[in-house]
């Protein structure tokens, strides 16, 4: 995506030319959560601690990112952050303001930035884990919600209140990082050798939050 608004290569905008490209905020953002869970996939045990705040310094910024985009749209900011690195021009579809992701992927970058925190403090505790827990399964079913909603006979071009709509790629990408959120948040709490009950309700959890998401895209 970077690269895409670095040369303008049209091959690289979006998955089909009607639909939303990613912004380059929120490429920048996923960026961070890949360097937050490469740093953590490589810990040792000497440097654990270190390893740690750095793998929480860097998701906890791309939640910053988030939040501030999402204040944008609160309180009618409008200091430039979306322009900073790569400028937009006018008149895309689906756009509500220039280079500013939607308010959905902001919202899912908080989120995963917080299951993140809760699930890789220092001293976790099955609250913690569990609270990780419910906050990934909020953040695949928003996910999800918006990946259903390009399958749909009729594809909507503005998203939250009529502003700018998620892009595919960000939610499939959320939708990951949710079902790792869940399945590591499980693991914690229930160890990560499955019984056959336990693994029939994972199974079952993800099922469940596949039928909620489909509901509520089916609400909207």
């Amino acid at each position: 995506v970077i690269l895409r608004w670095a040369f303008d290569i049209a091959v690289l905008k979006s998955v089909l030319p009607i639909w939303l490209s990613m912004k380059p905020n929120a490429a920048a953002a996923f960026i961070l959560i890949g360097i937050a869970l490469l740093v953590f996939s490589t810990h040792k045990a000497k440097h654990s601690i270190l390893l740690l705040n750095i793998s929480r310094f860097f998701a906890l910024l791309a939640g910053l990112i988030g939040l501030v985009s999402l204040c944008e749209y609160i309180f009618g900011w409008n200091p430039g952050f979306d322009q900073w690195l790569y400028s937009e021009p006018s008149g895309v579809v689906g756009k509500s303001s220039l280079g500013r992701m939607a308010p959905d992927t902001a919202f899912c970058f908080i989120l995963f930035a917080t299951a993140w925190e809760f699930a890789r403090r220092p001293r976790q505790t099955n609250q913690t884990m569990g609270a990780a827990l419910l906050i990934g399964a909020v953040l695949t079913v928003v996910a999800v919600i918006e990946m259903l909603s390009f399958v749909t006979p009729n594809i909507r071009i503005y998203g939250w209140g009529g502003v700018t709509m998620m892009a595919l790629p960000a939610a499939i990408l959320f939708a990951v990082l949710g079902a790792v959120i869940i399945q590591g948040s499980w693991g914690s709490i229930f160890g990560n050798r499955f019984t056959r009950f336990t693994r029939n309700i994972m199974i079952s959890a993800y099922l469940s939050i596949l039928l909620a998401a489909v509901f509520a895209l089916y609400i909207q």
